[in-house]
């Protein structure tokens, strides 16, 4: 919780009154809970023994819902020039998300066919997106399922930090192979010796 906290210059007192912040009590998520062991290496290991509670299937969910639910609702806001407030609502930030992602899209799309070479995650988009260029236009509804479609079935993808498998079940792709150690011998990724 973030009882007792005041801003530097700001002092405690009732709630709403002129010039005085308030404050409301915020839960902070995480892992409160651990088991921790120490490896015959001397690493140390933590985890969690709290159940993992639901969540969003993906990063974007919570905002389509909040787009649906409170269109108009503002998300964030920032005061101009000590002025009034420039505020952005859930479907005005979800409408900034769609343009940033379908340029990013347009831009892998752009440098793919020009044979540009990705790397890090990068590469699981240039084994997606040619077969996916094949069958729809860039920034398509019919171009998104297709990429969607390639994605779950490229199968394991090397990447500089490890390992990534995309399947309908598991969209960010994640496994234990993900977050680990590679090199590059023999032009492809390996595995990092541990010591």
């Amino acid at each position: 919780m973030m009882n007792g906290a005041h801003p530097a210059g700001g002092s405690p007192g009732a709630a709403g009154g002129q010039g005085v912040p308030r404050y409301r009590d915020v839960p902070m998520g995480g892992s409160l809970a651990a088991r921790f062991e120490t490896r015959a290496n001397g690493s140390r290991v933590a985890t969690s023994t709290e159940p993992l509670q639901p969540c969003a299937t993906r990063p974007t969910d919570r905002l389509l819902h909040r787009a649906e639910a409170t269109p108009d609702q503002t998300l964030v806001a920032e005061r101009v020039d000590a002025g009034d407030w420039r505020r952005v609502s859930d479907a005005e930030a979800l409408a900034s998300a769609r343009s940033i992602a379908r340029s990013i899209a347009q831009a892998i799309a752009q440098a793919l066919l020009a044979g540009v070479p990705f790397a890090a995650g990068g590469a699981a988009f240039a084994k997606a997106m040619p077969p996916a260029l094949k069958k729809a236009k860039p920034d398509t509804k019919e171009f998104r399922a297709t990429l969607k479609a390639a994605l779950e079935t490229i199968g394991r993808t090397p990447v500089s930090q490890g390992v990534l498998n995309f399947t309908a079940t598991d969209p960010f792709g994640c496994q234990p192979e993900t977050g680990v150690l590679l090199t590059i011998a023999g032009g492809d990724w390996k595995l990092a010796p541990t010591q």
